[in-house]
């Protein structure tokens, strides 16, 4: 049941198509504000999914705190739209119903579910809880994944389409990606079984410096592996250092990302506090969920930044701080403080660009100019 919540009003947008924000009071949803427009803005169903555009308003409309300018956006469960000084929130479900996701992480420890014992709770993943488990039929130990109840309770056609991506990465194995064992639901649940990826965590490794020529050969390996995946079809869409596990001079990444999820469903789940993905998210893919090859190849820009200049390239307090800086700041330069070659700025200019269509094509093409750099370095 979608709906717009105001402070005075509730709307309930099930059996509407288009909802007309603003201070006429004809509208749907009345704006009691001095500085919202007679039409600010228009929210409207398209392909099943609930979008939001501004109307050209005098003083225009924000979601969670950014400015619509470049057109429509899909909304996600709890954004915010600000119209002058009043807030409307919209639901995907009644709020007032609770959270779908309100049970302890922790409680399924020892739990057995679909012949899997899960023994330890590992930590979150942007799209559920992971734990490490034993199949009670197999001598076999491997991490398993409860998928994060938003997301099973949501959108009708979702297990299917999750289940059918998690098929399609299991077969993409070799690229450098986990192996995957088994999908399935159980009950509410649904779930996927995977590798315990044997190496050192990138996230870890950065906790000391790295050298520049190191750095260059690990994201080489890095961008290797995305185009294998892409070559699948698919798109990672959470490419951060804790996502990714160093073997000598292989690189392999410890879960699926974020396939099979629809954009509304992307801007659900990586707005949660528990990831630190935001530093590595391109920043078309926060505001409206979209995931794509040059998304990916965004995330490898901003870990190749961290691992030669020892930080990300845009640091805040907050998720809306950190991305805010993705929209706006200027990249830094690193070749002059650091004594690195020109061509390091214009690499990471290349994946950093604020406009998709001006990065590089693929991660291919990223590799090969990767590959120039790494020669210079020597």
């Amino acid at each position: 049941m979608p709906l717009l919540l105001a402070p005075d009003r509730t709307l309930d947008l099930i059996d509407l198509s288009e909802v007309v924000l603003g201070r006429h009071r004809d509208n749907a949803l009345p704006i009691d504000s001095e500085k919202a427009s007679r039409r600010n803005a228009r929210v409207f169903l398209d392909q099943g999914a609930w979008w939001i555009e501004d109307l050209h308003s005098a003083n225009g409309t924000r979601l969670n705190g950014t400015a619509l300018v470049t057109g429509a956006v899909r909304l996600a469960e709890g954004d915010a739209i600000e119209i002058g000084d009043v807030v409307v929130r919209y639901h995907q479900r009644d709020p007032a119903a609770g959270p779908a996701a309100a049970v302890d992480p922790l409680l399924y420890v020892g739990r057995t579910i679909a012949g899997h014992v899960l023994e330890d709770h590992l930590h979150p993943g942007v799209t559920g809880h992971i734990y490490r488990a034993r199949h009670r039929g197999r001598d076999r130990r491997m991490l398993f994944k409860l998928l994060d109840q938003r997301l099973v309770s949501g959108e009708s056609t979702f297990r299917a389409r999750f289940l059918t991506a998690v098929g399609t990465a299991a077969n993409a194995g070799e690229t450098g990606m986990c192996r995957i064992f088994q999908a399935a639901e159980a009950g509410d649940q649904l779930w996927y079984t995977f590798e315990e990826v044997p190496g050192e965590n990138l996230a870890h490794r950065l906790q000391a410096p790295v050298k520049p020529a190191d750095a260059v050969n690990i994201a080489r390996h890095i961008a290797r592996a995305l185009a294998g995946y892409h070559a699948y079809g698919l798109v990672y869409g959470d490419v951060q250092p804790r996502s990714i596990h160093l073997q000598g001079e292989t690189v392999r990444f410890a879960d699926v990302g974020l396939v099979g999820l629809s954009d509304a469903e992307c801007r659900l789940v990586q707005t949660d506090g528990l990831t630190r993905q935001v530093f590595y998210l391109c920043p078309v893919q926060a505001a409206s969920g979209s995931r794509n090859v040059r998304g990916d190849l965004y995330g490898l820009g901003c870990i190749l930044f961290h691992m030669l200049a020892g930080r990300p390239p845009f640091l805040g307090g907050t998720y809306a701080e950190v991305l805010a800086r993705h929209q706006r700041d200027p990249l830094p330069a690193l070749s002059g403080p650091l004594g690195l070659p020109e061509r390091t700025d214009r690499i990471l200019a290349d994946m950093l660009h604020k406009d998709p269509f001006f990065r590089l094509d693929d991660l291919a093409s990223a590799e090969a100019q990767l590959a120039t750099l790494a020669e210079e370095l020597g």
